[in-house]
Order: C-alpha cells, then sequence, then structure tokens
C-alpha cells in the first residue's frame, strides 16, 4: 500500500549497490541523470539548476560537483563542457553500471 501512495508522484529510483559503491548523493544524480537520458537520448545536458530543482532542493551546487566527480571517477558518468556559454553535456556508461552490478551482487 505505501509503495503504490508514494509511487503515485514522482520518485527516484536508486540502485542499493550502486549507492554502495558510489554514494547516496551520486546515487540520486544517476537517477536523475538516467531520467534526462530516457527523455533525450544517449548524449545530453542537465543544468545546476536542473538538477537542483528535480533533486527536490537536497544536491546543491556542490553536492552535484562532488557527485559528478565521483561517477566520474567510478567510470560510470562522462561529461564535458560544450558550445558558447559553456554547456555541461552527460553521457552514462550503461556497460560500467552493468558490470558494477553484477560483479558486486545486488544483495537486498
Amino acid at each position: 500500500m505505501i509503495k503504490q501512495v508514494i509511487g503515485q508522484s514522482s520518485f527516484l529510483m536508486i540502485n542499493k549497490e550502486i549507492m554502495r559503491v558510489a554514494g547516496i548523493d551520486s546515487s540520486i544524480l544517476l537517477s536523475i541523470l538516467a531520467d534526462a537520458e530516457a527523455i533525450h537520448g544517449s548524449e545530453f545536458t542537465q543544468t545546476v539548476d536542473q538538477i537542483l530543482h528535480f533533486s527536490a532542493g537536497y544536491l546543491t551546487k556542490r553536492k552535484q560537483a562532488d557527485a559528478i566527480k565521483k561517477l566520474e571517477s567510478l567510470e560510470i558518468v562522462e561529461s564535458k563542457l560544450k558550445g558558447v556559454p559553456p554547456i555541461r553535456h552527460f553521457k552514462i556508461n550503461t556497460e560500467k553500471l552493468i558490470d558494477i552490478i553484477e560483479n558486486r551482487g545486488c544483495g537486498n
């Protein structure tokens, strides 16, 4: 019953194994980026303000920077600045995500 009530509005999907490896902030960011990828394709943009909005104000600019750095160090996410003015473009490494989940297990 509770899951049905919670699931009636927007929610974030977080994989427990990714959370163990990357931390909660990085997992929240990855969930937001995965939603953007599903809408915009394999390479997409998300601004600091968009991420702040989609995280209900939780992922501040500093938390976002730290989460991006962590996801990049784990090779889960690639980011590049492109254009004038520069806009950050993201790409999720699905193979690396699968590798982390399968090789470390998804214990409940």
